[in-house]
């Protein structure tokens, strides 16, 4: 997990974007693992990395955790490219922000 500033978050889009252009800040970005990566302190296979915009969350932290948790949800797989996607996954951030919420 990264906390990055908006620019280095800008940046980082622009990078791994596939057409390289970029017009709005972001708030949040997760890259899988890629396989075979070493990973020798864990034998477990790693989900990957996710960058969180500090900028745009300020100094809520609530609202990292919320950012942490939809990068989270990229990592294992779910996607809101489409609307049907994009309400499922809403659902499931709902839920596991409702059970977070008892500890953040």
């Amino acid at each position: 997990i990264f906390l990055l500033n908006d620019q280095e978050m800008v940046n980082l889009k622009r990078r791994f974007s596939a057409s390289g252009k970029i017009s709005r800040s972001v708030d949040v970005l997760a890259f899988p693992a890629l396989p075979g990566f070493p990973h020798p302190e864990s034998r477990r296979r790693p989900l990957g990395e996710v960058y969180l915009n500090k900028d745009l969350a300020g100094r809520d932290y609530k609202k990292l955790v919320y950012l942490l948790v939809h990068g989270l949800l990229h990592l294992a797989g779910y996607r809101h490219s489409r609307e049907k996607e994009s309400r499922r996954m809403a659902s499931l951030e709902k839920k596991l922000w409702h059970h977070l919420s008892l500890f953040v």
